[in-house]
């Protein structure tokens, strides 16, 4: 029975209360909520307890750690396995949707925790948790379960917990439990909008891997020179690291000079490689040939010797911390990325038991195939982009999931009303971003500029051996100015992608050409253009109009393969085009864009264009624009 408590308009106000909201024995909640308890929500049974050889084998078998662990629980995140008899198994069933509480817990914050089975596999549940059913198939069990972990329900939990050594609840107490409940139009809003959210989360979750596994791979291939970036052909000779770099190690600074934050140079001890829970300073003289600069690549000498790259200020080596000193033949970042593999070979070596040392002579005797500096230049940015494109979907997860947190505090307490349900997969800015005032156009018109664009390109896209081809450039062009300028004027939906066709009829080609820009060269299999004469000239503009911050930007596409710049071009054009129109960005709404133009329909036939990788490119799209 619902409890639902009004207060008159007057005794709201006594109690000065948000117009609308009322306060109940769950706090204050719109006044079009109820508060019901779990008994009257749900029916509720105390799971099986099998013989102790029925464990094992057999049915996933839901306890106590899966349901604290997982707010919303499927069959892959249950371990346990048990066997009973068929009657036993229709008593025991967990059907989705039902909402499991576990029973007991060695702590009193996590005795009653509730989590939703989402899964549709046949599992059935122990003797130390409590299935709830809900008695309204009209009730939404994911939203409820949310509720249910909210503070305002949890302290009364936790408060009729009962015991000494574990804190334990059974069925009566927990069904005395109030809970508040929406309205079932707002169950189901806050539902789709809490789903959206999860969406989001594992499209990056999932593009992060993804771009974890790239990284790995070409880890692989190019620090072993088993596949080559273009242009470099030379054949990699076999040195020992002493002929490249030296390992410099810390100074014993006295613990006399240790300090708070207030003074002196913070000390980079072997400890602070792995964790900032304890940072201390030095307050005394030093030599500054143990300061340490941010981009300098340290190794911890004792136990795990993983390099990383100081990102801090200034700060001072302390011993059994070494750093890379590399000489004018070695790429700092080429070093980094390769020292990774060979220091985790030389700690898996290392025979000790105890704590593992790492010496001088242990890296500067290491000896390994080297290529010439610009090669490792190459491969040293290539690897460091793609870290720095990892660095950002982790910054975007990150504030996904403080994203949902915050949603979950707001529409769970009803501080914020959802009106009608939300559907976007992908949550968009409402409309296109506005050009940057510092964009290109006012003292020189389009021709112009995308004659100096095309030469830009051209001389960091294009090679020799490897001319950049146009159907390569366009696609640049496109994130180019997607990102200089918030949208890619005059592109049309062409076969290939996003294509401005006027760049080749209407001027910009023929100037490119004509200013020496670029110069058109074929080599044998096709046409493109490398730098021309006064390449230098359209940087020099380019870095007027632009900033060269734009081409480092651009930088991270060097490596990627054409058909993935036309999914992520063609994927981002059409989610402009919902934005403009005010439609939500998700999966079905740009296939069905795609699938709109008779030039485009055809990519949804393709492999590039599966459900999968337009998912991941709608999250690649939202990092890469800042949509």
């Amino acid at each position: 029975m619902a409890v639902n408590r009004k207060l008159s308009v007057s005794a709201a106000a006594a109690d000065n209360l948000p117009s609308g909201y009322k306060r109940t024995e769950c706090g204050v909640v719109p006044e079009e909520w109820t508060v019901d308890t779990v008994g009257s929500l749900f029916e509720l049974q105390n799971g099986v307890n099998a013989d102790k050889s029925a464990y094992g084998s057999g049915m996933p078998f839901v306890n106590v750690l899966e349901v604290i662990t997982h707010p919303k629980l499927a069959a892959d995140h249950i371990p346990g396995r048990v066997v009973l008899k068929q009657d036993l198994v229709k008593i025991f069933r967990v059907a989705a949707g039902d909402v499991l509480f576990n029973r007991t817990s060695e702590t009193q914050d996590e005795v009653g925790l509730a989590s939703v089975y989402v899964g549709s596999d046949d599992v059935v549940f122990g003797g130390f948790v409590i299935r709830g059913r809900a008695r309204d198939r009209e009730l939404n069990p994911s939203v409820v379960s949310l509720l249910l972990r909210m503070p305002a329900v949890r302290h009364q939990i936790v408060a009729r917990g009962q015991g000494v050594v574990r804190s334990n609840i059974g069925q009566a107490e927990l069904g005395r439990v109030h809970v508040p409940i929406p309205p079932r139009a707002e169950q189901r809003a806050i539902a789709e909008a809490l789903s959206d959210a999860d969406s989001l989360i594992a499209s990056l979750s999932l593009l992060l891997a993804k771009k974890r596994n790239i990284k790995q791979g070409a880890m692989q291939e190019l620090l072993s020179g088993k596949n080559r970036l273009p242009g470099f052909t030379g054949r990699w000779q076999l040195y020992p690291l002493g002929s490249f770099l030296r390992l410099q190690v810390g100074f014993p600074f006295p613990s006399s000079g240790f300090c708070g934050r207030q003074m002196g140079l913070r000390l980079i001890r072997n400890r602070d490689l792995k964790s900032d829970d304890e940072i201390v300073h030095f307050h005394g003289s030093y030599s500054d040939e143990y300061i340490v600069r941010p981009a300098d690549v340290l190794i911890g000498m004792d136990g795990d010797f993983l390099p990383c790259r100081w990102r801090g200020s200034e700060a001072l080596l302390n011993q059994r911390v070494g750093r890379i000193v590399p000489s004018a033949r070695l790429d700092p970042s080429f070093a980094f990325y390769m020292l990774i593999g060979k220091l985790k070979q030389i700690e898996a070596a290392t025979g000790s038991t105890t704590v593992k040392h790492l010496s001088h002579s242990d890296v500067e005797g290491i000896v390994c195939r080297m290529p010439e500096l610009a090669e490792q230049s190459a491969i040293g940015r290539v690897l460091s982009n793609i870290d720095a494109d990892i660095e950002a979907l982790e910054s975007l997860l990150t504030k996904a999931r403080q994203l949902k947190q915050g949603m979950m505090q707001e529409l769970l307490t009803g501080r914020i009303r959802l009106v009608r349900p939300a559907t976007a997969v992908i949550p968009l800015a409402n409309k296109i971003t506005e050009a940057k005032s510092s964009s290109p156009g006012s003292a020189h018109n389009w021709q112009i500029n995308e004659a100096v664009v095309i030469g830009v390109l051209a001389q960091s896209f294009g090679t020799e051996k490897f001319p950049l081809p146009r159907k390569r450039r366009v696609k640049l062009m496109y994130l180019l100015h997607r990102y200089a300028e918030g949208l890619a004027k005059g592109d049309l939906k062409r076969a290939a992608g996003p294509y401005d066709p006027n760049t080749k009829y209407k001027g910009p080609e023929a100037i490119a050409l004509n200013n020496g820009y670029v110069r058109a060269i074929n080599n044998g299999k096709y046409e493109g253009f490398v730098a021309g004469d006064n390449a230098e000239q359209a940087h020099g503009y380019f870095d007027q109009w632009y900033g060269l911050a734009k081409l480092d930007w651009l930088e991270r596409f060097h490596y990627r393969k054409t058909d993935d710049l036309e999914l992520l071009a063609t994927v981002d054009m059409a989610m402009m085009d919902l934005v403009s129109t005010g439609q939500p960005a998700n999966l079905a709404s740009i296939k069905r864009v795609i699938a709109a133009h008779t030039e485009w329909a055809p990519k949804l036939s393709r492999e590039l264009f599966s459900d999968e990788k337009i998912a991941l490119a709608i999250a690649e799209c939202q990092g890469l624009f800042d949509n």
